[in-house]
Formats: C-alpha cells, structure tokens, sequence
C-alpha cells in the first residue's frame, strides 16, 4: 500500500534541514551539495527521535569521556516534551550533557532558555538569559515538574 509523500512547509515555517555544505576556510557557509531532510520545527517527531538517538549514545562519546545518558534523565525529559507539545510550543534543540543528562535549549530574537535534566533525574536545572540586556535566570525544580518548567520556559 503506497502513502502518501509528507507535506510541504508551508511559507514562512521555520524547518530542520539535514544537509551537507560547502563551506570556506573561514567556515563561513558557501553553499549547499545536498539536502538530505527538512521538517518542519513544529513537528515533535524529529524531537522524539533526536531524543531516542541522545539515549543510544554510549558510554566516553566525548572524546572518550562523556557519561551515557541515563533513562532517569530521558523520562524527565520526555515528560517536558509531552507538557510543552501540548502548550504548542515549538520543539527544543536537544543535546547529550557530559554528566549522563538531557540538555533541551530553545532561542527567539531575545531570549536562550535551556531546561538539563541531570543523571539521577531528580531535578532539573532551569536556565534564562536575555540577549538584549545579558540578564540570567537560574530555578532548580523537581523533574516531577514539568507544568513548572513550561512556565518558566514560556516567560
């Protein structure tokens, strides 16, 4: 039974594109050779995915150091992702920290605002930082939390 292709972005979307580049010795970008996957940002898909991938990493990943990720950190973090998809707000940049836990970080043309799970799961370590006037913002809550963190990232 063939399916049908995915959906175009519509204009104007913000998307992921997986792609390789042609890029000067400056390492400013030129062009691009191939574009191997757009998805549209909106789509909590790719952040589930990305998220599974982060959990497969092993063990010295970083330059031979770098604590796998735990399963108390991807639970947390999962619980997060379920919270802020049902707000609608638009999915994180997520990345492995060095310590076993789960990094999620999202931007807009004034703020940086990233949520890390730590190893033991227990709690999760909130970040804000304004990039007009260089203002932090630090909140340790419980990773059983997550209607608090989503407030704290929808500020």
């Amino acid at each position: 039974m063939a399916t049908d292709p995915p959906s175009p972005p519509e204009a104007g979307q913000r998307v992921r594109i997986d792609a390789e580049g042609e890029y000067a010795a400056t390492g400013e970008p030129l062009r691009l050779l191939a574009v191997y996957e757009v998805t549209p940002l909106d789509s909590w898909d790719w952040a589930e995915a990305r998220l599974a991938e982060i959990a497969s990493i092993a063990e010295g990943w970083l330059d031979g150091g770098g604590d796998a990720v735990t399963s108390s950190a991807i639970e947390g973090m999962r619980r997060l992702m379920t919270e802020m998809s049902n707000r609608n707000v638009a999915p994180p940049h997520l990345f492995p920290t060095p310590e076993g836990g789960v990094q999620a970080e999202w931007q807009n043309a004034d703020r940086t605002v990233s949520v890390e799970f730590e190893a033991d799961g227990e709690l999760a370590l909130l970040h804000s930082l304004s990039l007009s006037t260089g203002e932090d913002e630090y909140e340790e809550v419980s990773s059983d939390a997550p209607d608090q963190m989503s407030s704290f990232v929808e500020r």
